[in-house]
């Protein structure tokens, strides 16, 4: 609970927060002021997902209720062959999903923009190569309507190691995509099809990879977690 001079303090910039990102607003059909703040407020407010899977999967959804998918004894989870999406996730358009991974046997895949299984954006790790120093690559693939329309394979240019965790982020922002391992840039690309999605994991072709977190994050800007803040107050 915030003390009364901190809050009499923030009101005006909780006031400039919302004028700042809906100038036109107050056209909208008529509404509570109260009411139309508030959902200014919330629209640039910052998201923040995460999961660590210590609570289960239910914050996950599969059509085939998570088949294959499980838990190793130190309690990383394993992706199954079938595709599991972030339900959190599953409304959201530009993003930076986060995660950190170990890739020990022929790849991992991740998904972004994806509304289902048959509708998403795809990249992953995949071993083309065997043995202490893997040769690996990155893919890209577009799934629309549940057929892959495209698909790319690419040189990664980093060694991923099967007894190394690494993070990857992947920056999704209008139509461009861009990965990261490790803070190293490893691939962009762009297209335009599919506007808005969640992010998943599968692994496909008998691939094993243990995934220990997740986090998606949205709008993490000063405004947003200005509004974010602001958004709590009770």
């Amino acid at each position: 609970m915030l003390r009364p001079g901190i809050r009499r303090l923030l009101l005006p910039v909780s006031g400039l927060c919302v004028s700042a990102l809906a100038a036109g607003w107050f056209l909208q059909p008529a509404r509570s002021l109260a009411g139309r703040l508030q959902d200014a407020i919330e629209s640039r407010a910052a998201v923040e997902l995460e999961d660590d899977f210590r609570s289960g999967l239910s914050r996950w959804v599969d059509e085939g209720g998570m088949k294959g998918w499980e838990y190793d004894p130190a309690g990383f989870l394993r992706p199954g062959r079938r595709l599991a999406l972030f339900r959190d996730s599953l409304h959201l358009t530009d993003y930076r999903l986060e995660f950190l991974a170990q890739v020990e046997q022929k790849g991992l895949q991740w998904v972004f923009r994806a509304t289902g299984p048959g509708n998403h954006y795809g990249s992953g790790i995949v071993i083309l190569k065997p043995g202490p120093l893997p040769v690996a690559a990155i893919l890209r693939s577009v799934v629309i309507d549940g057929k892959e329309v495209a698909r790319a394979r690419l040189p990664l240019p980093q060694t991923i190691r099967p007894d190394t965790m690494y993070r990857v982020s992947v920056h999704v922002r209008g139509s461009q995509f861009t990965t990261f391992v490790n803070g190293q840039l490893v691939d962009t690309w762009s297209d335009t099809r599919l506007p808005s999605g969640g992010v998943g994991f599968l692994c496909e072709n008998d691939g094993r990879a243990r995934l220990r977190w997740v986090r998606v994050v949205d709008r993490d800007d000063w405004l947003g977690r200005l509004c974010s803040y602001v958004s709590g107050w009770k």
